[in-house]
């Protein structure tokens, strides 16, 4: 499908820019490099590349690799390798990967940086040309504009003059932007002295993905701070190559599941590392779609299985010297940790933590929260809830040969005062043979905690345990934010694992007392549009399509639609993007998410191209995980793809593990004719998102549209396509700047084979085979 021929001139006349015209380049999301200016760490990274590389920081073979989760440690020849490392050199990465993330992350507040840091763009084109470096050499499969730029300066652009890059710190808000950098302000002192280099002639802004809400914004502030005249006089065109318009539903599911973010990222973030690193990004409410369009067939960002979740939190627990003290003593106790068990599966576990010791005993803190998927009504209740404290390794073996020691050392000493007639006089072998036996008993019982404990690995065993719970519903009321609490006591399991009743004439006792602690119980109900308060506006509305019909494990259909407001306002540490809504977004009076993105922009000329006919995500069908364990601080996904979920009545979507997607025979609604088109998105944005230009034919501006037929990840490789590259000089100078730059490009290519024929003597002929498939290549785009 094409529309190319789409304007609003009435009179039929083409939109054809003149020749020359500068072009300032607006990157996308990702897609500005930036650079250490001052390390809150150490000096020595000040200068350094944080994104996108890798390499600079330390890390390079866990970027080689994958995330630094599930590592397999093997031993091979005496020291320890995770993957093809060293376990001393997967440490130093792992420390080098914390680094980078303390550089390259945000606050909390998603909007200001870590303490001592000065995170900052890379000015002008080659903080947009490539992302990647690796021997001072550009690596070429890291390409941003560097395509595009070799193409205009082929064309006659000078870089400076008429060919320029805005680049931009894209972690943040647009009014950080402007606030922390002046960017808008800046950006616009370099359209005007560029237009003054260039014989007064308007800029084309080339705006790429996000880039094209950066330019809708700065065209917006550009008038609200100087006036309409002033985008008149100095911009040409607005120019959105692949725009995220309203939005690409690809950010929804980072945020709420931890979807790729990027290829070049994803092998050195794990799941959790990539949606902390989502949620606490200001930029991540821009890319969000604030609402479904209500006048074409967009489907719902999120299918969600209503489902409850039950928060269990046992924050402290202790006197554990109970639990520990035996007829021996009270042992030491090694490391804790807490697991829970809801509804007869199996227990999920907390980390490993030291207990501490305080005037009232011994005790340990448990930070985490658990999480338990539930029906979504309370009628049945909560049932079957059990708690455990596990300890790591046995330690009585330690223990019993620590006691050994010491009872040797007393009889050692004490023999040490008898005189040789006392000591003459104990001789007694019924005595030593006793002696031997007990010793014996005790090396024998010592050998089975440490072959036990090494057939193991050292890993945990039930220290302690309590008994299966309901939890009190009745007390579970909308009124107390379906909050309680209630008691748990914690019974002793046996000292020793795997030894009862008798052993060599010693009897093994169990330790039977109990210690108590308070459960905090929190129930959050399935949800919904009606409970949760997202900003007006942003609420799902009726949707035009017929939703096909979703089944799930065990038979379950109860899916309801959801905006991805309202889910992301239900997560557990998803409040923090709520307030960079509302105070950064919903209240700026330019409207990052509205008038600058949805609205016609107040150019005279606006020029949309994108890809179209790749698979692309639309939306994510989801449910409450079966349990997951949350650390303040590294969130973890209480909600996960339903990955067994089956579609019917798609009507052109097709489902992949959760993901729906919409394909080349999805109908569309056209924005401006109403009419019905089969057709998806570039890989990356829908289709509804990339063609929100259309509906701005019938508004002030003139509008052109140019669709191209992609395949894979085309919302970047557009970039570097050439049919591209033919439309946007054929806009910039017709058809005399397409003769010179394939001009350029023929003796580019000329001088090239001269090059290769000089070190290939005798092999002239196979190089005009080259020679005539290059410039064949050239001659079919024309």
């Amino acid at each position: 499908m094409s529309i190319s021929n789409v304007n609003n001139d009435m009179n039929g006349k083409e939109i054809i820019a003149s020749s020359n015209l500068p072009v300032l380049i607006i990157p996308g999301f990702m897609s500005s490099s930036l650079e250490v200016v001052t390390s809150g760490v150490s000096k020595k990274y000040e200068g350094d590349s944080v994104w996108m590389n890798p390499l600079s920081l330390g890390f390079g073979g866990l970027y080689v690799g994958r995330a630094m989760e599930n590592k397999k440690v093997e031993v091979i020849e005496g020291e320890q390798r995770v993957g093809q490392m060293t376990d001393k050199k997967y440490k130093e990465e792992v420390k080098c990967k914390n680094t980078w993330l303390h550089h390259i992350s945000l606050t909390k507040d998603a909007m200001t940086e870590r303490r001592g840091n000065e995170i900052r763009a890379v000015s002008g084109l080659k903080g947009c040309a490539y992302l990647f470096k690796f021997m001072n050499k550009d690596v070429q499969a890291s390409y941003v504009f560097a395509h595009v730029i070799k193409a205009l300066k082929l064309a006659g652009y000078t870089e400076g003059v008429d060919l320029d890059a805005a680049t931009y710190d894209w972690r943040i808000t647009p009014g950080m932007l402007e606030t922390r950098d002046k960017y808008f302000t800046t950006t616009m002192d370099r359209i005007e002295r560029m237009y003054e280099d260039c014989d007064n002639r308007p800029v084309v802004l080339l705006c790429h993905s996000l880039g094209a809400k950066v330019g809708h914004y700065l065209l917006n502030f550009a008038k609200d701070r100087r006036g309409q005249a002033w985008v008149d006089t100095y911009i040409h065109t607005y120019l959105p190559v692949g725009g995220v318009h309203a939005g690409a539903p690809v950010a929804v599911g980072n945020a709420l599941v931890g979807v790729s973010i990027d290829p070049m990222i994803d092998p050195i973030l794990s799941t959790e590392e990539r949606i902390m690193f989502a949620r606490n990004l200001g930029v991540g409410p821009w890319l969000i779609p604030r609402q479904l369009p209500s006048n074409v067939a967009a489907f719902p960002n999120v299918m969600y299985l209503r489902e409850g979740c039950l928060e269990l939190k046992i924050s402290r627990v202790g006197d554990l010297n109970k639990l520990a003290e035996n007829k021996l003593g009270i042992r030491n106790l090694n490391d804790i940790s807490l697991s829970v068990s809801f509804g007869g599966a199996q227990p999920i576990y907390s980390r490993l933590v030291k207990p501490e010791e305080s005037e009232e005993g011994v005790h340990v803190k448990i930070s985490e929260t658990f999480l338990f998927s539930t029906p979504p009504t309370l009628d049945n209740g909560l049932k079957n809830v059990r708690f455990f404290l596990n300890e790591k390794g046995s330690k009585s073996a330690k223990f019993r040969e620590k006691l050994n020691k010491v009872e040797h050392k007393k009889v050692k000493e004490k023999n040490d005062k008898l005189t040789n007639k006392d000591k003459a006089e104990q001789k007694d072998w019924k005595s030593d043979f006793s002696k031997f036996l007990v010793k014996s008993t005790d090396i024998m019982q010592n050998a089975v905690h440490i072959a036990v404990d090494t057939a193991t690995g050292g890993s945990t065993r039930i220290f302690a345990y309590s008994h299966e719970h309901d939890i009190p519903t009745k007390h579970i009321l909308p009124s107390n934010d379906y909050k309680t609490e209630f008691p748990v006591a914690f019974v002793a399991s046996a000292d020793t694992r795997s030894l009862t009743g008798k052993f060599l004439g010693k009897k093994v006792k169990e330790n039977r007392r109990t210690i108590d602690a308070i459960v905090q119980v929190r129930w959050i109900p399935p949800l919904s549009e009606e409970n949760e308060d997202p900003p007006k506006a942003s609420k799902l509305p009726k949707s035009i399509m017929k939703l096909p019909s979703l089944e799930g494990r065990g038979g379950a259909t109860d899916y309801v639609p959801l905006s991805a407001q309202t889910v992301i306002h239900g997560l557990h540490g998803g409040d923090n993007i709520f307030k960079v809504i509302d105070n950064q977004y919903e209240n700026d009076p330019l409207g990052p998410r509205t008038m600058s993105a949805l609205e016609a922009p107040p150019v005279k000329r606006v020029y949309a191209v994108y890809g179209i006919n790749v698979p692309t995500d639309v939306g994510y069908v989801v449910r409450r995980s079966s349990g997951v364990v949350q650390t303040e601080g590294k969130e973890k996904p209480s909600l996960v793809l339903d990955t067994n979920v089956k579609t019917k009545n798609a009507d052109g979507y097709t489902t992949n593990e959760g993901k729906i997607r919409e394909t080349r025979d999805t109908p569309q609604k056209n924005w401006s004719s109403g009419h019905t088109v089969h057709c998806s998105g570039d890989g990356t944005v829908p289709y509804w998102s990339l063609s929100v230009p259309q509906q701005w034919l019938s508004q002030s501006c003139d509008v052109r549209m140019k669709e191209i037929e992609g395949k894979g990840n085309f919302h970047r490789d557009i970039l570097g396509d050439q049919r591209f590259h033919r439309t946007l000089l054929e806009y910039l100078g017709g058809q005399e700047i397409i003769e010179k730059y394939e001009a350029q490009a023929i003796e580019l290519i000329q001088r090239y084979v001269r090059r290769w024929r000089l070190k290939k003597q005798g092999k002239a002929a196979l190089m005009d085979v080259v020679e005539s498939v290059a410039l064949a290549n050239i001659n079919k785009h024309k």
